[in-house]
């Protein structure tokens, strides 16, 4: 939705994000020094959701400047969306 802005609360209850092309990004932009305490794979950051306490956090989970910066990323290299930003799916 254009012009809307949702809260950091809805990644944080699992909604992912995902460019264009339907790719969930954010496992591209996992910077070195939060590698150790973020999910590498979809299926560890579901499991951390359903409060597995041996997973690692998903990576939308990631500070509001790295996900921006990836958001950014995607847009500059035609993956935005219609409106110039990423898609937040929370269907799943």
């Amino acid at each position: 939705v254009k012009g809307i802005l949702v809260t950091e609360g809805v990644r944080g209850e699992g909604g992912i994000l995902k460019n264009s092309e339907g790719k969930r990004f954010m496992f591209d932009y996992i910077p070195e020094k939060f590698a150790n305490e973020t999910a590498d794979t979809e299926e560890e950051a579901a499991r951390w959701l359903r409060g597995d306490k041996d997973a690692r956090r998903p990576p939308e989970l990631l500070t509001r400047d790295v996900v921006a910066r990836a958001i950014n990323t995607e847009v500059k290299a035609g993956r935005g969306s219609e409106h110039g930003g990423a898609y937040l799916d929370i269907a799943t």
